[in-house]
């Protein structure tokens, strides 16, 4: 693994790049997420089920201080190196309607953070909780960087031929690490003091 790559690959590049845009104001909210506590960006539980869920199931989430979100499964039953049957989800913004997103093939510039692996534990241990189900997702332009790899792949590990517009890391996505993202993009977006 080129360790030079850890730090200065894709998307350091994009996020170093976004930051230099932002307003001082936003950029002292987002020192404040730096150093804030788990408490102050944990996920609310909702319910707890077991059931695995499929794709097009919508979802509800709700941040520490009871803001409502909701996300959609777009991939189930995904094995790669870091697992076997994870899940692809997006998230969208607050004020989207999510079925509307999903019909109108307007998912991409609806999201709020870009596409997150993750396993049903986010279900079992009550963050996520299924509301509503939509067929036929349209395709969404998204990828994974593999930081110890150094290419874009699927979901799957597979590398892909282009670089999409959607990209995150290659790898499961911590319960606090789409806290975290879903705070910081909130507070840029306005929505969190």
């Amino acid at each position: 693994m080129d360790l030079k790559n850890m730090n200065d690959n894709i998307l350091t590049r994009r996020w170093k790049e976004r930051y230099a845009g932002l307003s001082d104001e936003v950029k002292a909210k987002l020192k404040w997420l730096d150093d804030a506590c788990d408490d102050d960006i944990r996920l609310q539980v909702i319910q707890r089920k077991r059931a695995y869920p499929a794709i097009g199931d919508i979802f509800e989430l709700r941040t520490h201080d009871g803001l409502l979100l909701h996300g959609v499964v777009a991939n189930h039953h995904v094995n790669n190196i870091n697992g076997d049957d994870q899940l692809v989800i997006f998230i969208f913004k607050p004020d989207a309607d999510v079925k509307e997103c999903i019909n109108s093939g307007k998912i991409e510039e609806s999201l709020l953070i870009p596409p997150r692996i993750v396993t049903n534990a986010y279900w079992t241990r009550g963050w996520f909780y299924t509301v509503d189900h939509c067929d036929g997702l349209p395709p969404v332009d998204y990828g994974f960087y593999s930081v110890g790899k150094g290419i874009i792949v699927d979901e799957y590990g597979n590398p892909l031929p282009g670089e999409p517009r959607l990209l995150h890391a290659f790898g499961v996505a911590t319960y606090m690490g789409v806290a975290m993202t879903i705070t910081k993009e909130l507070i840029i977006a306005g929505w969190k003091v």
